[in-house]
C-alpha cells in the first residue's frame, strides 16, 4: 500500500524538459515512480489531475521570515502560494547569532525588515535557534542562512572601527559553528550598516570559511543605483579571490538616472565572469519596486552607533540644515538612491505610522507643509526609525531583462515587518512570474527559475524537480486560471488556481485551504558536501 498517486498530469518536472502528461507515486516523503505510462498499486488516496499542472514545490531562497516559526502558523501564508521551501536569514539579516550586550541593537536593525525579535532569543546561537525552531510546528520546509550584519552586531555592535584581530576571529568562529550547526550559508548585506564598515579585507577572510565548506555567500550588493558596476565587480573580486559559491541578490538598477544602461553592463561582466569560470550568480523579483527600511536611504555614516545614534543626528539642526542638502543629489560616498528617482516614489507601508501607511513621503509633506527631506527625518524621530517602506526605484524593461536572462532565479525577497501593507511580492511573486511572464521565457523555463535552479544554487539536491528519489514537495494547479491577485493597494491576496500542494508526501494544502496537521521541517546543511559545490545554473 502506498500513500499518494498523482495520475494524468501534465507535469513539469522542473528541469527545464518539456511537459508530459503522466504519474508520479509517493511513499514515505519521497517520489517512488514517475512515468508517462498508468501506474498499477494500491494507493491509500488517489489525486486525478487531468487539466491540471503539476510541478515541484515552489522554492524560494530569499525570503525574511526569520521568526515565522514562532508565530502562529495557522494561515500557511506559503504553501498557500505553492512554496514548499524557504530560505531566510538574507541580507545580512538573521535573527541568531545574538549577543547580550548588543541585542537592543539588533532588534532596532532588523525590526522593519523581519519584525520584532522576541526577548528569549537575546543572547542565543544558532544551535539553540535551530533546535527551538525545530519544534514548532512548520506547514513547509523552513532553512537558514546566517547574516554576516548579525555577526558583526554580535561582536562589536555599530562601532564603524577596523576589526581587531581578536574581533575578527570571534565573527568567524560564530560564523563557522553556524555553518556546522547547519545554515546554509552566509549572507552579506552590505548596503547595509554596519556590514558597509567591512574592508574588504576583512570581507575575504569571512568569506572564505563558507567557501572551503562549499557554501553558498550571498550578497545584498554595497550600491544598486550609481554604485551598483563597482558593486558587482567587488562581489566578483570576492569570488575570484576566496573561491567558492557566490550569488547576488535581487540584481537590479535602482533610480532613474541608471536605467537602461547600467543593467545591461552588470549582466555582461556577471557572465563574463562566468565564463571565466568564476562561481557567482544572480537573483530578481518580478516587480520594479523594492522594499527596504527608510533609514536605509540615509547617508550611512548617520547609523555608526545604531539606530539610537541615527535619531540623535536627526535631532540636530545643523545636522538636519546639512542632510537636507545632502540629499537632494548623488553622492561620492554612498549611494543616494532618492536623489534621482524622488520621494514621490517612496511609500510608508507600515511599522509605528499606522495614519500613513499608503502614503508617500512626498504626499505627507504637502500636508505638512515641509520639504520632503525634512518630512523623512520627523518621520523617522516620530516612530523611533521603524518605518519599512516600498520604493518605486526600477523600470520595467531593465526588470524583465534580468528576469528572461537564461541564468536568472526568481525569489520573491518578502518582508516580515509587523502591521502595514507589505509589499505584494511576499505573496505574488511566483504566480505573478508564471502567469504573467510564462508565456515569453516557456513554461518550463519559468517553473525551472523557481524550483531546481535555486535547490541547485543553494545545494537542496533533494528538492526541486519530480523524479524519483526526490522529496515529494509539489504544486498542482489550474494553469488556465492561475493568477496573481496581489497588488500594491491590497498585497494581502493569495494567487487563484492552486488546488493541491503537498509537502513531504503529505497534502498539506486543498483549494486554498491549510491541512490542520503540519508536515513541514526544518532543513540542515551537513557536512563538508563535496559535491555541493553548487554547479553554475
Amino acid at each position: 500500500m502506498w500513500e499518494l498517486l498523482i495520475k494524468n498530469g501534465l507535469i513539469v518536472d522542473g528541469t527545464g524538459r518539456p511537459a508530459f502528461v503522466g504519474s508520479v507515486a509517493i511513499d514515505k516523503g519521497r517520489i517512488i515512480q514517475v512515468s508517462k505510462m498508468a501506474l498499477e498499486g494500491h494507493f491509500r488516496e488517489v489525486i486525478d489531475a487531468d487539466g491540471l499542472l503539476v510541478a515541484p514545490g515552489f522554492i524560494d531562497i530569499h525570503r525574511h521570515g526569520d521568526l515565522a516559526p514562532f508565530r502562529k502558523q495557522k494561515d500557511g501564508e506559503e504553501i498557500r502560494q505553492g512554496i514548499t521551501t524557504m530560505i531566510n536569514g538574507n541580507c545580512g539579516f538573521s535573527a541568531v547569532p545574538s549577543s547580550e550586550m548588543y541585542f537592543e541593537l539588533l532588534k532596532d536593525y532588523a525590526r522593519p525588515i523581519m519584525g520584532d525579535i522576541p526577548d528569549f532569543l537575546k543572547g542565543m546561537g544558532t544551535h539553540r535557534f535551530f533546535e527551538a525552531a525545530n519544534k514548532r510546528p512548520l506547514h513547509g520546509n523552513i532553512g537558514y542562512l546566517v547574516g554576516n550584519g548579525a555577526l558583526r552586531i554580535a561582536v562589536k555592535g555599530f562601532d564603524a572601527s577596523p576589526m581587531t584581530r581578536t574581533e575578527l576571529d570571534q565573527v568567524c568562529g560564530l560564523l563557522r559553528s553556524s555553518l556546522e550547526e547547519g545554515a546554509f550559508g552566509l549572507s552579506l548585506g552590505l548596503m547595509y550598516v554596519p556590514e558597509n564598515f567591512y574592508s574588504f579585507q576583512e570581507l575575504a577572510e569571512i568569506c572564505q570559511i563558507p567557501g572551503r565548506m562549499g557554501r553558498i555567500v550571498t550578497a545584498h550588493i554595497r550600491g544598486e543605483g550609481s554604485g551598483l558596476l563597482n558593486s558587482v565587480s567587488e562581489i566578483i573580486k570576492l569570488a575570484r579571490v576566496c573561491g567558492g559559491i557566490f550569488h547576488i541578490s535581487h540584481l537590479k538598477a535602482a533610480g532613474r538616472r541608471n536605467w537602461h544602461t547600467e543593467i545591461a553592463a552588470a549582466l555582461d561582466m556577471i557572465h563574463k565572469a562566468r565564463n571565466e569560470g568564476i562561481n557567482v550568480s544572480f537573483d530578481v523579483y518580478p516587480y520594479c519596486a523594492g522594499s527596504t527600511a527608510l533609514y536605509t536611504l540615509f547617508p550611512p555614516k548617520l547609523m555608526e552607533g545604531g539606530m539610537k545614534e541615527l535619531l540623535k543626528h536627526l535631532r540636530d539642526p545643523v545636522v538636519r540644515k546639512r542632510l537636507e542638502n545632502e540629499l537632494k543629489g548623488e553622492q561620492k560616498d554612498w549611494d543616494n538612491l532618492v536623489a534621482s528617482t524622488g520621494w514621490k516614489a517612496v511609500t510608508l507601508v507600515g511599522g509605528n505610522a499606522p495614519d500613513y501607511v499608503g502614503r508617500t513621503v512626498e504626499d505627507i509633506a504637502v500636508e505638512r507643509g515641509c520639504s520632503p527631506e525634512s518630512c523623512a527625518m520627523d518621520l523617522m524621530l516620530e516612530n523611533q526609525g521603524d518605518i519599512p517602506i516600498v520604493f518605486h526605484s526600477m523600470c520595467q524593461e531593465d526588470m524583465e531583462r534580468v528576469l528572461y536572462d537564461p541564468d536568472s532565479i526568481v525569489i520573491s525577497d518578502a518582508l516580515y515587518s509587523e502591521g502595514g501593507v507589505p509589499h505584494p511580492r511576499r505573496y505574488g511573486s511566483f504566480a505573478r512570474l508564471i502567469s504573467q511572464y510564462g508565456n515569453k521565457l516557456g513554461l518550463e523555463r519559468a517553473i525551472q527559475k523557481i524550483t531546481s535552479a535555486p535547490a541547485q544554487r543553494l545545494g537542496l539536491f533533494e528538492r526541486g524537480k519530480i523524479e524519483e528519489g526526490m522529496a515529494a514537495d509539489l504544486v498542482i494547479l489550474d494553469l488556465q486560471h492561475f493568477a496573481d491577485t496581489a497588488t500594491y493597494e491590497k498585497p494581502v491576496s493569495y494567487p487563484e488556481g492552486i488546488r493541491i500542494v503537498v509537502v513531504n508526501g503529505k497534502i498539506a494544502c486543498r483549494e486554498g485551504r491549510p491541512s490542520d496537521d503540519f508536515y513541514g521541517k526544518l532543513l540542515r546543511k551537513g557536512g563538508m558536501a563535496c559535491r555541493q559545490m553548487a554547479d553554475m545554473v
